[in-house]
């Protein structure tokens, strides 16, 4: 039996790595959270529920078997952390100088104890070029050079690009919908093999591929939003089977790709392997709600951001915008 900790119980925790993980055989699941009503909740007997949407079925699923341990002084998570062969991180940016040291004081004691298991850390989290910072925040949580040493030797810190909505009323919720129609993509290489847990896929160039998910992924998603806003829909799912804003999707990933093809080393071929997922319709609706993409307008029209951001590799590389400019008015309105 191989085991997992997820450090972050919310609705990505929960209701995407908890669940596949607890699909897979031989995994056994664990989470950390320092929300109590997080862990209140997960503690109760009747466990959590996950509605997983696929293109061609829906499943209803009830995760009952694992534990949940609160952040607390006592480290009451630390036996299990010490046996983690995978620990999972579905955090926002600023939690991670938190929980990293927290893992990091655990470490001092796996050092000591379990010095020959590897272990792979996997981050789960929108923001790039944070990984260096995220390696400082364990080593600030050791107290010493040999645990720093074996960190370095043993442990296989590694980011990834989230590309599945999965939607609840609050990170403490336990009834959860999820689109399942796009993998994990995970920096290699890893410790550990992931084959047997459904849609965990090792890619090359992480980098450069989360940084042009904003420029991919997240304008043709604002671009769904904004203009099914404005038409009245209230979920992405109806914004998307309007015929117009499909139109204007497939435009703008046109002029997006022209830009970003032009400016990075990468090719159409593979902003679209990575981008294929954003149209696939599943069975049932997640209901994902367009106010949840839409929030937030001014930092999504800044200059480096999905919209203005990717409107000025077209214009350095020659192509006039017009579709990412009528998203950009969208959400001005």
């Amino acid at each position: 039996m191989r085991n997992v900790l997820i450090v972050g119980a919310g609705k990505l925790g929960k209701g995407f790595l908890g669940e596949v993980f607890d699909a897979a055989k031989d995994w056994k699941v664990s989470f950390l959270d320092k929300d109590p009503r997080v862990i209140e909740n997960l503690k109760k007997p009747e466990g959590y529920k996950v509605m997983c949407c696929r293109e061609d079925r829906t499943d209803h699923r009830v995760i009952t078997d694992y534990e949940a341990f609160l952040v607390d002084d006592g480290y009451s998570v630390a036996d299990t952390a010490i046996h983690a062969d995978v620990i999972m991180m579905p955090l926002y940016p600023e939690d991670f100088d938190d929980a990293a040291p927290y893992l990091g004081k655990i470490f001092q004691r796996r050092a000591k104890e379990n010095p020959a298991q590897k272990l792979d850390i996997i981050c789960n989290t929108n923001k790039n070029h944070l990984m260096e910072h995220i390696e400082e925040m364990f080593y600030r949580g050791m107290e010493n050079q040999e645990t720093i040493a074996w960190f370095k030797d043993n442990v296989a810190l590694r980011d990834s690009i989230i590309r599945r909505s999965t939607i609840a009323d609050t990170n403490y919720s336990t009834d959860i919908r999820t689109g399942v129609v796009a993998s994990l993509l995970i920096q290699p290489p890893l410790y550990n093999d992931l084959s047997d847990v459904e849609w965990m896929e090792l890619k090359d160039n992480i980098l450069l591929l989360k940084d042009l998910k904003l420029y991919t992924i997240n304008s043709t998603h604002a671009t769904c939003a904004y203009a099914g806003y404005l038409k009245g829909y209230t979920t992405v799912e109806d914004s998307i089977a309007d015929p117009e804003i499909s139109q204007l999707f497939d435009d703008v990933m046109e002029e997006s790709s022209f830009g970003l093809t032009h400016e990075f080393p990468i090719t159409k071929e593979d902003i679209f392997d990575m981008c294929r997922c954003l149209k696939i319709q599943t069975k049932d609706a997640i209901y994902d709600q367009l106010l949840r993409v839409c929030w937030d307008p001014a930092r999504k029209l800044s200059r480096n951001d999905r919209l203005t951001g990717n409107a000025m590799y077209c214009y350095k590389h020659g192509l006039d915008p017009v579709h990412i400019m009528i998203t950009m008015a969208n959400a001005f309105a």
